[in-house]
């Protein structure tokens, strides 16, 4: 019987051990949870800066636009945008680690805009490199216009020569036998003559369709960009989070 009451009350005196504990840990998480929300408000204020591009390509008018946008939109976000924007700034890598909070994009409902977001506890920063990602943006994509576009010349021209060569060696060998003297006028032409005669015209056929593929993609060099600045980055007056003290 004794020892029955000495065992109930040492289960006693644990209990109320292990509640003092668990009453010290749940203070403890609410003081922690408390500072943390103390450090985020009266932390430094971050602000967003939105510019916008507008798209002309017709692709983004498509109903599976979202294939050609979600590519673009990895390419705006991408570390290489970053490290030109970074060396069309002039700033430091530290510099930019520490000003730049957060990148941006999505598009505006189901049109051609794209906004593009930059955060930053500065408002001079997140206004240039909102501004410097978009012109970089805009110059990336010329270029890799011009580089494809200029393969593909490269491509058309070589194939245009090759059928040009084709068809003027037919038309050396018609012009000798119509140029000999020795078959009467009315003649007609051998078997290997009418065979290269036939020849010749599915290759005028495929040279008129490269020249055409090659007037064409000329013509969209000098066409309207797809994509422009629509409008500058404009910072928010308003912070996103953070008080000043």
């Amino acid at each position: 019987m004794r020892s029955s009451v000495i065992a109930e009350g040492q289960m006693a005196r644990h209990d109320a051990a292990y509640g003092r504990m668990f009453r010290r840990f749940l203070l403890s998480a609410l003081l922690l949870g408390a500072a943390i929300m103390t450090a985020c408000d009266f932390g430094p204020p971050v602000y967003r800066a939105n510019g916008k591009l507008l798209f002309t390509s017709p692709r983004m008018s498509l109903p599976d636009s979202a294939g050609f946008f979600e590519p673009e939109r990895a390419i705006i976000l991408s570390d290489t945008m970053r490290q030109r924007v970074r060396k069309r700034m002039k700033k430091p890598a530290d510099e930019v680690g520490q000003l730049l909070a957060n990148v941006s994009t999505f598009r505006s409902g189901n049109t051609n805009i794209v906004v593009v977001s930059v955060d930053s506890p500065s408002v001079e920063f997140a206004r240039d490199f909102a501004n410097t990602l978009m012109d970089e943006y805009v110059t990336f994509r010329e270029e890799r216009r011009a580089m494809t576009s200029e393969t593909s010349l490269l491509t058309l021209t070589r194939e245009i020569n090759r059928l040009s060569k084709e068809m003027r060696a037919i038309d050396v060998k018609l012009l000798e036998f119509a140029e000999d003297r020795s078959h009467p006028p009315s003649a007609d032409l051998p078997p290997e003559l009418q065979l290269l005669r036939k020849d010749r015209e599915p290759i005028q056929l495929r040279y008129d369709t490269e020249l055409r593929k090659l007037t064409r993609i000329e013509d969209t060099n000098y066409s309207r960009r797809e994509v422009v600045v629509l409008e500058p980055a404009i910072v928010d007056p308003k912070p996103l989070r953070g008080k000043k003290r």
